[in-house]
């Protein structure tokens, strides 16, 4: 079962944040379907504390993302591109077919 601590220096809105994320990022990662995603989220919403939200993501795997990786490092996110394509970029891609 996943730590509860992480979760008591947050408001329970900030956990329940947390657990739709981890939800949205399993649904991402093919762990569960669409119509689970929805009534975990549903669940999720409806939890009145944060050991139900718990209770909701237990048998999950646990998925980092950016985000929160970068609060808990105060470092930047990683850049998928590594700098290479600016935010003002333009790219053009012509395709074609028979």
């Amino acid at each position: 079962m996943r730590d509860l601590q992480e979760y008591d220096h947050i408001s329970l809105i900030e956990a329940r944040e947390r657990v739709v994320n981890q939800l949205k990022l399993n649904y991402a990662h093919d762990n569960i379907d669409e119509k689970e995603l929805e009534r975990l989220i549903e669940a999720a919403h409806a939890a009145g504390g944060k050991h139900e939200l718990m209770e909701i993501i237990r048998d999950l795997p646990r998925f980092d993302d950016e985000e929160r990786a970068a609060e808990a490092n105060d470092a930047p996110p990683v850049r998928l591109n590594r700098g290479r394509v600016s935010e003002h970029d333009t790219m053009i891609a012509i395709l074609g077919g028979t």
